[in-house]
């Protein structure tokens, strides 16, 4: 079994697919989350980390 590589640290997409490293598209959950029927959602994240990318889209919305 492969060793997956996670990009911790990389900063450029095309870095991250380019060598490999392990890439989640969460396009058609955030598609979910911001069409869906409930008008309340809580979008938690760890301790003294910044904001994750995708709430940040969301947030901009």
């Amino acid at each position: 079994m492969a060793q997956l590589k996670y990009p911790i640290g990389i900063q450029t997409f095309e870095k991250i697919r380019s060598e490999g490293y392990v890439y989640v598209d969460k396009t058609d959950l955030i598609y979910r989350l911001t069409h869906g029927s409930s008008i309340y959602h809580f979008l938690s994240r760890p301790q003294g980390k910044g904001t994750d990318g995708a709430a940040g889209c969301i947030a901009r919305r």
